[in-house]
């Protein structure tokens, strides 16, 4: 019986590591997602806005 509840303690801790493994891996690939949202935007206005620029200079 204790030897059954090591195991299964054991089991629980991969279990929960796991899970926490494949959380962060979820985490950053949201947040890669993320910067790359928001790089893309940020990319965009600003060639917009300098594309205004020369188009007013020139």
């Amino acid at each position: 019986n204790f030897s059954s509840n090591i195991l299964s303690s054991n089991n629980l801790q991969i279990l929960s590591s796991n899970n926490f493994f494949k959380f962060f891996q979820n985490f950053f690939k949201f947040f890669q997602n993320f910067f790359k949202i928001v790089s893309n935007f940020f990319n965009n206005i600003f060639q917009n806005f300098f594309n205004n620029v020369f188009s007013i200079i020139n």
